[in-house]
């Protein structure tokens, strides 16, 4: 069973993306996908309930390629794992660009899928 280091309480500066993503590289997220459209009922908010996310769930991965995008975006490539495959982890990759996704980073989450894996 792997340990993940500790949330430090101290503030992180990182002077460039590429440092923040290398820093962040084997971290466990969770994302969900913004909605690019909306239906005419949804427009008109009729329903409290109506998502900004295409799904209800997030998806869980870590980000192995980040590409910065003439436009200033990033687009991130996140790794999910799929299944164990003769005693290997068979990953396939989602590929989102920054804008369209919100980020979670959950370091209990995190630390029960090491525990699950190892």
């Amino acid at each position: 069973m792997s340990e993940i280091p500790k949330i430090s309480d101290e503030l992180k500066f990182y002077d460039n993306i590429q440092n923040f993503f290398k820093a962040i590289e084997n971290r466990l997220i969770t994302y969900w996908v913004y909605k690019k459209k909306f239906t005419p009922y949804d427009q008109e908010a009729k329903s409290k309930d109506v998502s900004i996310y295409e799904e209800n769930c997030g998806a869980s991965g870590m980000i192995k390629e980040v590409v910065l995008l003439p436009d200033n975006d990033i687009l991130l490539g996140i790794a999910q794992d799929m299944e164990l495959i003769d005693d290997e982890r068979n990953y396939y990759m989602d590929y989102y660009k920054l804008s369209e996704i919100h980020i979670v980073y959950n370091q209990y989450q995190e630390q029960e899928y090491l525990n699950e894996t190892s």
